[in-house]
C-alpha cells in the first residue's frame, strides 16, 4: 500500500520533472555514460554538484523527453520505477519519501494542481478496497 503511495508519488515527480532517477539517467545519457553502468551513488553526487540553473535546466529537459513519450512507454517507465523501488530497503524508501515531499513544497500552486489532478486521475483507477487501504494509511500518517 505504501509502495503504490509512493510510486505514484514518484511517477507524479517524474511527470512533473523532478526525479532523480530520470534526472541521473538522462544526464548519464548526456555525459556519453551508459544509463546500465552507472550506480545510485554516482547519480546522486552527480546531480548534487550541478548548480541550480543547471538542475533546472535539466528537469526540463526531462519534461520534454517525458512529454514525448506515449502512454505504452510511460506505463512502462512506471513499472521500472515500481521495480526500482521495490528493491529499497525502508530507509531508502523513507529518504525518497522525503524528497517527494520536499519537491512539493517547491512546487508552484499551478504545479500542485496538476499533481492533484494527476492523483486523482489514479486514484480513480483504484479498486474500492485499495482505496480505502490508503484512507487507512492517509489516515494513521496523519495521526
Amino acid at each position: 500500500m505504501m509502495r503504490n503511495i509512493a510510486i505514484g508519488l514518484a511517477a507524479a515527480t517524474i511527470a512533473i520533472g523532478g526525479s532523480t532517477l530520470g534526472v541521473s539517467t538522462l544526464y548519464g545519457q548526456e555525459s556519453g555514460i551508459s544509463k546500465g553502468s552507472m550506480s545510485g551513488s554516482v547519480n546522486s553526487a552527480r546531480y548534487a554538484e550541478l548548480t541550480p540553473l543547471q538542475r533546472e535546466r535539466l528537469r526540463g529537459k526531462v519534461r520534454e523527453r517525458y512529454a514525448e513519450l506515449t502512454p505504452m512507454q510511460r506505463e512502462r517507465l512506471r513499472g521500472k520505477v515500481r521495480e526500482r523501488f521495490a528493491e529499497l530497503t525502508p530507509t531508502q524508501r523513507e529518504r525518497v519519501g522525503e524528497f517527494v515531499r520536499q519537491r512539493i513544497g517547491e512546487l508552484s500552486p499551478t504545479q500542485r494542481e496538476r499533481l492533484r489532478g494527476m492523483v486523482r486521475e489514479r486514484f480513480a483507477d483504484l479498486t474500492p478496497m485499495q482505496r480505502e487501504r490508503i484512507r487507512e494509511f492517509v489516515r494513521e500518517r496523519i495521526e
